[in-house]
């Protein structure tokens, strides 16, 4: 699947979406919390997919503030006091004085409800960081390491390896998986439980083999990952847009 990101103007705004090319699929759009999504296949041209949201532009700009509307709250407040998901568990944050970087407080590769990162609040105004960028350095330097981990993990367990991996931030996917065979893992996930993040990393491992969603596919990521398919549901469950 290749996967690109776009912006057409029309007579009602600009619509922003997501162009998801895969071999010998009909050509769709869909709207959700993830935004517009157009699936096409490989030689569909873009200016199919303009073309189609200019004559709907009117009901998909409507469509959008609906959605926008309807949006379920944040799973992350990123405030002293108040708390922000790891690892599938609820952390507080809270005021630290003497680190400029984040500090948890408890057990980084097992966290538990109620634990602490410490956030030294006081030093951020001064230099342009808010709360939220240095959790989110944290963050990701957590899910690099995370990633890693797993990614051996299951090199050891399937033989399954990608040709390099990298942090993806992009807000319409959980992870992606190019002909080169280089995996982008989103870094968000890090918020989820970990049977969430090896569902989607077996899915892209899956992704190695078969560049599509065919029963083919669907029995390699079984192969990877035996009990993959409630944390599928789950995972579909989730919305990359509440862990921003």
């Amino acid at each position: 699947m290749q996967t690109s990101y776009h912006s057409v103007r029309t007579t009602h705004g600009t619509i922003n979406y997501t162009l998801k090319r895969i071999r010998r699929v009909r050509f769709k759009v869909k709207v959700g919390y993830d935004g517009v999504v157009v699936h096409a296949n490989l030689s569909e041209p873009i200016s199919t997919a303009e073309r189609y949201l200019r004559q709907f532009s009117k009901w998909f700009i409507n469509k959008l503030a609906e959605i926008e509307a309807s949006r379920p709250p944040s799973l992350n407040h990123w405030e002293l006091g108040k708390t922000i998901r790891y690892l599938g568990r609820t952390i507080e944050l809270r005021q630290h004085f003497t680190h400029d970087t984040p500090l948890f407080m408890g057990e980084v590769n097992a966290p538990q409800d109620g634990d602490i990162l410490l956030v030294d609040n006081i030093i951020y105004p001064h230099h342009g960081v808010s709360i939220q960028d240095s959790c989110e350095f944290w963050l990701k330097r957590q899910a690099y390491q995370w990633f890693e981990h797993r990614l051996a993990w299951f090199y050891q367990t399937t033989g399954r390896k990608p040709h390099a991996f990298r942090l993806s931030k992009a807000l319409q996917s959980w992870g992606q998986c190019n002909s080169r065979g280089v995996i982008g893992l989103n870094w968000r996930l890090i918020h989820l439980s970990p049977e969430q993040i090896d569902y989607v990393i077996a899915h892209e491992l899956a992704h190695l083999k078969h560049m599509n969603h065919s029963k083919a596919f669907w029995q390699e990521v079984a192969t990877i990952m035996p009990n993959y398919e409630p944390h599928k549901k789950a995972i579909k469950q989730q919305s990359l847009h509440t862990l921003t």
